[in-house]
C-alpha cells in the first residue's frame, strides 16, 4: 500500500467515525423522533448567544442537502418531554455561498471553497495528493476538507451553511433545536436535535491528561481519544524540559482515526535516557477553540538495551554435588552490575536462581554447591546492568558421577486376605522422593532376628507387591523388609522391618459388664475384659427405648476398665453392652445387656416462702406461704420449733389454702420452717424461717 493510499483510508476512517459518534450523542434523550440522527451537531452557548454546527454522516447527503439548503426551528421547554411550540429561526432555507460569492480571507475558507465547487479538490499531504477527480471516494474527502476547514474556521461554517448563531437569548431558560434538510416532498431527509440550558455558558473541557510510557530514547504517550471525541477533534503534543517553557512537537495537528481502540497515541523521540520532560496535551474544539491540558505528566527515555550475553565456556562437577562453572563477558559494558546463575532439570523448564543477589561484574566462575544428584543440571548466566535489562548465555549440560544411594524406604504397610488355607499378603510402601529411582526389592524372613531371604524374581517398578504365606505355622507374624535401587544400581539400605500378623480366624472372647451405677442423668460402667490377648479395639454401643444400637465409643487402650455416660435422659430406659475386635478384624458376641434408668432429682430447687403472725383474738399462729413449685400432687410439710429447740414435725396439710392455724400450749417464741414433698418422691428443701413470739 503506497503513502497516498494509506492517508486517504486513514483521513476517511477518521472522519466516518467521528461523524457516526457525534450523531449518535447529540440526539435528546426524549423527543417525537425516539432513533438518533444521521446529521452530527454540535453547540456552544456564550454571552447570551448559541452557535450551531453540523454536518450529514454520509458524503452523498452532505452534497444532496447542500442543493437545498437546511432550516432551524425552536422551542422553549416548559417541563420534561413537554415544549411550547417549534419557532422557524430561518426565513430562507441556510445554503453554502455561490462560488462567485465566496470570501476567502483564510486557508481554511479556500480548503472549504475548493472542497464544495473546485473539479479536482488539490488537498495535499507531505506532498501526496488526498484525492482527484478520478478517485471513487472523492466525495468522502470533499467532505473531511470541508468538515475540518468548518471546525477551524467560524466564516468558512458559514459560507458552507453548516453553521447558525442564535443571538439574544435570556438566561435561565431550556430549549430544544431541530435541524432538517429543506428536500422536496418525496425525498428522504432527516432532523437532528439538541437541547440546549441557558443557565450559563457551554463548559469548557480541558483534554485529558497523557500516559506515559519509558522506551529506549523513546517516551510512549497515550490518552483517551474514544471518550473525548464529541469534545476534541485535533490534538497537538508539547514538551517541556523546564516546566515553564513549552514547545510543540507535533508539526500537523493529531486526528483520532479508530474508534476501534480506545486509545491514540504518540511516540516521541530523545537524544538520551534518563532526561525527565514535562508533555501535555492540547485538544481543539469543534468550534476552533484550543484547550491545554490542566496537568503535564512527566516522561523520559529509560535503558532497555541488555549487555552482551556471557559465554559459558566450561561446567566441570568437582565431585559430591559441586559444579564449577567458568564463563567470559566480552565486551564488559560500563553499566554492567553483575551476573545471575540459574539452573534447571530441564532446557525448557523455568532456571532457578542461585544467588539471592546478583554477582559482581567481575566475577567469571561459580560454584554450585547443591547441584540436583538425581536428575539433570543444566545451566545458565545472565548479564544484568544497573538498569535491570538481562541477557542469558548459551544453556551447558553436566552430568554428575551418582555414588549416592537412595534413602531407605519408608511407610511400609501390610494386609493379609484368606483364600482357603493360604493366606495373600499386600505389602505397600511409599516412593522414594528421589528421581532416579528405578525400582524395589522385597525380602521375607519367619523371625526378625533371622536372615532375610529375597523374594521378588525381578526388580519392582511399582510400590506394591504381593506375596503367598501358609496359614498353618507356629508364627503368629511374618517379616519383610524392602531395599530401593537408583538408576546408577546403587541399593538403598534396607527399610524398617514390617510385621505381618497371619490370618486369625477364631472370634474374640466378650467382654462382661460387672456393674453399672447410675447418679443424676449419668451411668458409669466397669467391665470384665476380654480374654483374648489378640483384642485390639473394645466397642461401647447404647440404646435408648424403642432406638437402634448406636456405638459410644471405641477404646484402644487394653487397660481402661471404666466409662460414664452423661447423655442419660431422665426416665427413659437405656440398655448397654460390649464387644471387642481383635488385629485381624474380626468381631466378638456382644456381652449380656445391662440397662440403666435415670430417675428424677430428689430435691427440687424452689422451696415454700412462709410467714407467721400471732393471732391475739384468736390466740393462734398464723402460718401462711407462697409456692411455685413444679405441677404434681404434693403436700405441705410444716415444722415448728419453740425457743432454741429442734425442729418437730407439726402438720402434714395439703397445698389449698396455703395457711396453718398454730396454737402452741404455751406463750413464747416458735419458729416455723416448710417443705414441699411430691407424690414422686422429690421434695424440696427446707424454707427459711419465720419467727413469731406468743402471748
Amino acid at each position: 500500500m503506497n503513502t497516498r493510499t494509506y492517508l486517504r483510508l486513514t483521513l476517511l476512517l477518521a472522519i466516518s467515525c467521528l461523524l457516526v459518534t457525534l450523531a449518535s450523542a447529540q440526539a435528546p434523550k426524549r423527543t417525537s423522533r425516539p432513533q438518533p440522527a444521521t446529521i452530527g451537531l454540535w453547540h456552544h452557548y456564550r454571552n447570551d448567544s448559541l452557535r450551531l454546527l453540523w454536518m450529514p454522516v454520509q458524503a452523498d447527503k452532505w452534497l444532496q442537502f447542500s442543493q437545498y439548503g437546511y432550516h432551524i426551528g425552536r422551542a422553549e421547554v416548559i417541563t420534561a418531554g413537554k415544549h411550547n411550540g417549534f419557532v422557524m429561526l430561518t426565513t430562507q432555507p441556510l445554503k453554502p455561498n455561490t462560488a462567485e460569492g465566496w470570501e476567502i480571507p483564510t486557508p481554511e475558507t479556500q480548503m472549504a471553497k475548493q472542497a464544495l465547487y473546485q473539479k479536482q479538490l488539490s488537498a495535499r499531504v507531505d506532498g501526496s495528493s488526498l484525492a482527484d477527480s478520478r478517485d471513487p471516494d472523492q466525495q468522502n474527502m470533499r467532505q473531511m476538507v470541508a468538515m475540518l476547514s468548518a471546525f477551524k474556521s467560524p466564516l468558512a461554517a458559514r459560507q458552507l451553511g453548516l453553521s447558525f448563531t442564535d443571538t439574544r437569548l435570556p438566561k435561565g431558560k431550556r430549549y430544544l433545536y431541530r435541524i432538517w434538510p429543506n428536500v422536496p416532498r418525496g425525498q428522504k431527509g432527516d432532523t437532528a436535535y439538541v437541547l440546549v440550558n441557558t443557565v450559563g455558558p457551554t463548559p469548557a473541557k480541558k483534554p485529558p491528561m497523557l500516559t506515559t510510557r519509558s522506551l529506549e530514547k523513546t517516551v510512549m504517550m497515550t490518552w483517551p481519544a474514544r471518550r473525548y471525541a464529541n469534545d476534541f477533534m485535533l490534538y497537538h503534543i508539547e514538551r517541556s524540559a523546564n516546566g515553564t517553557t513549552y514547545e510543540r512537537l507535533t508539526k500537523t495537528p493529531i486526528m483520532y482515526s479508530n474508534q476501534r481502540v480506545s486509545e491514540a497515541f504518540y511516540k516521541d523521540s530523545l537524544g538520551t535516557n534518563y532526561r525527565p520532560y514535562l508533555y501535555r496535551l492540547v485538544g481543539m474544539t469543534p468550534f476552533g477553540e484550543w484547550h491545554t491540558a490542566s496537568v503535564p505528566t512527566l516522561g523520559m527515555g529509560r535503558d532497555l538495551t541488555p549487555p552482551a550475553p556471557p559465554v559459558l565456556e566450561k561446567a566441570r562437577h568437582l565431585g559430591g554435588r559441586k559444579v564449577l562453572l567458568t564463563w567470559k563477558q566480552d565486551p564488559a559494558e560500563g553499566d554492567l552490575r553483575g551476573f545471575w546463575v540459574g539452573r534447571s532439570s530441564s532446557l525448557t523448564g523455568q532456571f532457578k536462581r542461585l544467588t539471592v543477589v546478583p554477582l559482581p561484574a567481575t566475577a567469571r566462575t561459580f560454584t554450585d554447591f547443591q547441584s540436583n544428584a538425581d536428575g539433570a543440571n543444566h545451566y545458565m548466566v545472565f548479564a544484568v546492568d544497573t538498569a535491570g535489562n538481562e541477557r542469558p548465555s548459551i544453556p551447558v549440560y553436566i552430568a554428575l558421577a551418582d555414588t549416592i544411594p537412595p534413602v531407605p524406604p519408608t511407610g511400609l504397610t501390610g494386609r493379609v486376605d484368606t483364600l482357603g488355607k493360604k493366606g495373600i499378603v499386600t505389602i505397600r510402601w511409599k516412593r522414594n522422593p528421589e528421581k532416579d529411582v528405578q525400582g524395589y526389592y522385597v525380602y521375607f524372613a519367619n523371625d526378625p532376628d533371622h536372615e532375610f531371604s529375597q523374594v521378588t524374581r525381578n526388580m519392582l517398578t511399582d510400590s506394591v507387591f504381593r506375596d503367598t504365606i501358609s496359614l498353618r505355622s507356629l508364627t503368629k507374624k511374618v517379616f519383610y523388609r524392602v531395599v530401593a535401587m537408583d538408576k546408577s544400581f546403587n541399593h538403598s539400605p534396607f527399610s524398617a522391618i514390617l510385621d505381618v500378623k497371619r490370618p486369625d480366624i477364631i472370634r474374640p472372647v466378650a467382654p462382661l459388664i460387672t456393674e453399672l451405677t447410675v447418679a443424676d442423668n449419668t451411668a458409669t460402667l466397669r467391665w470384665q475384659p476380654s480374654p483374648s490377648n489378640d483384642v485390639a479395639e473394645y466397642r461401647l454401643y447404647r440404646r435408648e427405648q424403642d432406638k437402634p444400637w448406636v456405638m459410644v465409643r471405641a477404646f484402644r487402650a487394653a487397660d481402661q476398665r471404666t466409662y460414664t455416660d452423661r447423655q442419660l435422659t431422665t426416665g427413659i430406659p437405656c440398655d448397654y453392652a460390649l464387644e471387642v475386635a481383635d488385629e485381624s478384624g474380626l468381631v466378638s458376641d456382644r456381652s449380656p445387656i445391662r440397662t440403666a434408668k435415670a430417675l428424677p432429682a430428689t430435691y427440687l430447687t424452689e422451696t415454700p416462702q412462709p410467714t407467721a403472725t400471732w393471732q391475739d383474738d384468736r390466740q393462734e399462729n398464723q402460718i401462711a406461704w407462697t409456692f411455685s413449685g413444679p405441677p404434681g400432687p404434693y403436700r405441705i410439710a410444716i415444722y415448728r420449733a419453740d425457743d432454741k429447740g429442734p425442729l418437730h414435725l407439726l402438720a402434714l396439710v395439703a397445698p389449698e389454702p396455703r395457711s396453718y392455724a398454730d396454737r402452741p400450749a404455751r406463750p413464747g417464741r416458735y419458729a416455723y420452717q416448710l417443705k414441699a414433698i411430691y407424690a414422686n418422691g422429690q421434695q424440696t428443701k427446707l424454707s427459711p424461717r419465720a419467727d413469731v413470739k406468743t402471748r
